[in-house]
């Protein structure tokens, strides 16, 4: 992805899932006056949440969210898929319906 970047572009990463060192070069960034964009999910106030999930709730028209998924779990199974997802074994996103 790093070497399709347009010069000027901006990366966001979020999430911790494999780790919290990039298995990337820096060079793409230089060379391209490239941004790397942390999302900070910690310590952003609730009302800056709820009004970004609002945006998102509305963003996309229904059934596109739906589609994205490539497997759908309960909560009972997230250890495993966890387990899955650090060993390198999935492919594409898993959703976690907690009432499933």
């Amino acid at each position: 992805m790093l070497r399709t970047l347009h010069y000027g572009a901006g990366v966001a990463a979020s999430g911790l899932t494999g780790g919290n060192a990039p298995e990337a070069s820096v060079y793409p960034f230089i060379i391209r006056s490239v941004a790397l964009l942390g999302i900070d999910s910690v310590k952003t106030p609730i009302a800056e949440r709820r009004a970004v999930w609002s945006e998102l709730a509305n963003a996309y028209d229904d059934g596109v969210l739906d589609n994205m998924a490539s497997e759908e779990i309960g909560l009972e199974q997230l250890p495993t898929a966890l387990s899955t997802i650090i060993a390198g074994g999935t492919r594409g996103r898993i959703l976690v319906r907690p009432a499933t």
